[in-house]
């Protein structure tokens, strides 16, 4: 009656580690149970250590964490598995039974796909049948790690070109518009504002397929995929609220980017990012009027960001996560 237990428990603690690696690794949205405390653990951890910004070892170190979790639990499940019959492992010359060191070590062998092993053999046919079990186990774990961290590298990689496309487009919020600003409108600038909407659409889709895209930081501005998408939608307010209503860019223009952002932070919010108490305060429209772009008045254009309390809120709170203030937006 206590093998069978052990054999239930051990099985138990092997789906429980595969359907969290499924979870995490091929589902679409987020991260398993406990891969997702795992990273997030990881990645506050990091933060205390660095000050308040993640490291650039955080995301890969991440990654590690989850797969240590993963193949530990698959191991250990295994091992009380094959503790459930002390003749599950023999000595193939003497058969006489491993201990359970020796079956740590032989059902490791066939966890990582390293053959039977020379020391130590199958104690039966069914238990010959169940180590071919464990190896195919191991390969499909390692697998759809392998899989799961180049998609992740490839999900990094297209956030820094995100961010990059921001900034060519102006290092500030008051520059993305300043720029834009022809003397008669913003032509040129909504072809601009239609190609990044899919990018930021994918880059949010991205977010809740492979959570651990949170953890990897950038330590150049520029790169920055949270500050950069702060600085665009800060440049998107500017746009919808703070210029003439007789010079603005048409809603379609700019409200499906707008729409997209918020979906996006909705996103980070609902896993990963904390509102901040209080929102920044709402950017300067003399910047603007300095460069001939007509403006509101001060007053309706504090009125106006006010009333985006909330968003704002989230932005500064992406923006500290990030390991910065919120003079890296307004101030390159």
């Amino acid at each position: 009656m206590t093998g069978a237990l052990v054999a239930v428990g051990g099985g138990a603690l092997v789906a429980f580690a595969l359907v969290d690696a499924l979870w995490t690794t091929v589902a679409p949205r987020g991260a398993g149970p406990v891969a997702g405390r795992v990273g997030r653990g990881v990645y506050a951890l990091a933060k205390a250590l660095g000050g308040g910004r993640a490291p650039g070892w955080t995301g890969p170190a991440t990654l590690v964490a989850a797969f240590l979790w993963w193949t530990g639990a698959l191991w250990l499940g295994w091992w009380l598995v094959f503790s459930a019959d002390p003749a599950s492992v023999v000595d193939p010359k003497t058969n006489a039974p491993a201990d359970a060191l020796s079956r740590a070590y032989a059902v490791g062998t066939y966890l990582w796909t390293l053959g039977l092993g020379a020391l130590w053999a199958p104690g039966s046919g069914g238990w010959g049948v169940i180590a071919s079990a464990v190896a195919l186990n191991g390969f499909a774990v390692v697998t759809l790690v392998v899989t799961y961290v180049l998609q992740v590298v490839g999900a990094v990689t297209g956030a820094r070109q995100l961010a990059g496309v921001v900034d060519g487009l102006g290092a500030t919020p008051h520059e993305v518009v300043a720029r834009a600003w022809t003397g008669s409108g913003f032509d040129g600038l909504g072809q601009h504002l239609a190609n990044l909407t899919p990018m930021v659409e994918a880059h949010g889709r991205r977010h809740e397929a492979y959570p651990a895209l949170h953890f990897f930081g950038s330590r150049e501005r520029r790169t920055s995929a949270p500050v950069m998408l702060a600085v665009l939608d800060e440049a998107l307010l500017l746009l919808a609220e703070g210029v003439t209503p007789a010079a603005r860019m048409a809603p379609a223009e700019v409200e499906p980017l707008r729409r997209v952002l918020g979906d996006y932070l909705d996103t980070l919010s609902a896993s990963f990012v904390d509102e901040a108490d209080g929102a920044p305060e709402a950017p300067s429209l003399a910047p603007l009027a300095a460069a001939g772009v007509p403006t509101v008045e001060d007053e309706a254009f504090r009125q106006a960001a006010e009333a985006e309390g909330a968003r704002r809120r989230c932005l500064l709170g992406l923006v500290r996560d990030a390991g910065r203030e919120w003079n890296a937006v307004d101030h390159p």
